[in-house]
């Protein structure tokens, strides 16, 4: 019998994790997500290190995410209107996606095509 403790709330998933692509053109750079999205979002954080005019924050490929999205999402939105540049967001999302900015209530914060 396993007596080791278990994390409640680790994802028991065996997706592939997420994957992120950025590609650039003139002052807008498009950063592109696919996949699931848990818990890491390191090679989201990364790309959006890097400024541009504009970002656009592609989720039409993205099947399914967690809080930890809506958060570095947020985090980016706040830094890009402080510098006064753009974060935009782009879909068509996915059903669990859409619900996720649904529930929080943030998806009216912002901006998407």
């Amino acid at each position: 019998m396993d007596n080791s403790p278990r994390r409640p709330h680790a994802p028991e998933s065996t997706e592939e994790p997420a994957i992120v692509t950025r590609t650039q053109r003139g002052g807008t750079a498009t950063i592109t997500l696919a996949g699931h999205l848990e818990w890491d979002t390191s090679g989201l954080v990364e790309q959006l290190r890097e400024p541009a005019p504009v970002t656009i924050v592609d989720l039409s490929g993205l099947v399914w995410a967690d809080s930890s999205l809506l958060s570095t999402l947020l985090h980016a939105q706040r830094e890009v209107r402080r510098e006064g540049r753009r974060l935009v967001l782009r879909g068509p999302l996915q059903p669990v996606v859409r619900r996720l900015f649904e529930l929080t209530g943030t998806i009216s914060y912002f901006t998407f095509t």
